[in-house]
Formats: C-alpha cells, structure tokens, sequence
C-alpha cells in the first residue's frame, strides 16, 4: 500500500512566512517599541540620577532588541515594519486613562504593561517553529525592567 501526501493549496509555500509568523513579529517588534519608550518617560521621572541612568540603558536595549526582532523577521522573509503596524497605538487608551501619581505606581504601570505585552508575545513566540521562535525568544527574554522595579519598590518598603 501506497501512501500519497496532501498539501493544503491554500497553505503558503514552505519558505512563504504564514499570516501567524507576521503577526508575531510585529507584536514582538511592537513590544519592544512600548518598552524603549516606556523607559525613556519613565527615566524622566526617576526620583535618583542611578535610577534615570538605568532607565536610559533599559531603553537603549530595548530599541537594541527591537533591531534584533526586526532582523530575525527580515532574514525570516517577513517585513518587520509592515508587522508592526497594525499594533502602533495599541496602549493607548490604557494610557490615556492611567496616570500614575507617584514614582511607585509609574513602576507598577510600567512593569504591568510590558510584563502583559511580553507574556503574551513570549506565548505567541513559543507556537512558532525553528530559528525565528528562538531568536525572538531570546528578544523578550532580556529585558531587566521586572528586576529594577522589584528593586525599587523594595526599597520604597525599607
């Protein structure tokens, strides 16, 4: 007996990206936007000039690592800016109604906001196959937000 394979016609070509390959790459470059501009605002805000510098430097790796994840999606046939586009304003009402009135609730906004953003693209991350999800899970997984604001609001309790 003689077995004969399908493919789904409907399916991209092996080295065509799918629809959930782009939109992964653009939450993933979108995340990584958020967090560079969230930490920039934020370090405008910093109570300590050590706070501010770690900010600046959070926010630096995190256009870094927006870099990165639009390489991988570039190398991966995918246009990374294309991707992110849909997502661009995303936050915005979350903003909008969110004003934190002191330094510690700017920490918890902030650590909240990219924690959703990078738990949910880290789950989308994880369904894809090969090279792409793990260069784009390296990506998510080096920022160092949650540790500074544990830090900070540690210290706040002392």
């Amino acid at each position: 007996m003689t077995s004969t394979t399908t493919t789904d016609p409907a399916a991209p070509a092996s080295s065509e990206p799918t629809p959930f390959a782009r939109s992964v790459v653009g939450i993933v470059v979108f995340s990584r936007t958020i967090a560079a501009v969230r930490y920039a605002e934020d370090a405008g805000k910093a109570p300590r000039l050590d706070a501010r510098l770690a900010l600046l430097r959070m926010s630096a790796e995190a256009v870094a690592s927006c870099e990165e994840a639009r390489r991988l999606g570039a190398s991966a046939g995918i246009d990374p800016d294309e991707a992110a586009a849909s997502y661009m304003g995303a936050l915005g009402e979350v903003d909008e109604r969110l004003h934190p009135l002191d330094w510690s609730e700017r920490l918890v906004k902030t650590y909240i906001a990219i924690g959703l953003l990078s738990d949910f693209a880290g789950a989308l991350v994880d369904e894809l196959d090969g090279g792409l999800s793990a260069g784009l899970r390296a990506v998510i997984g080096a920022d160092d937000f949650g540790a500074f604001a544990s830090s900070e609001l540690m210290g706040d309790l002392d």
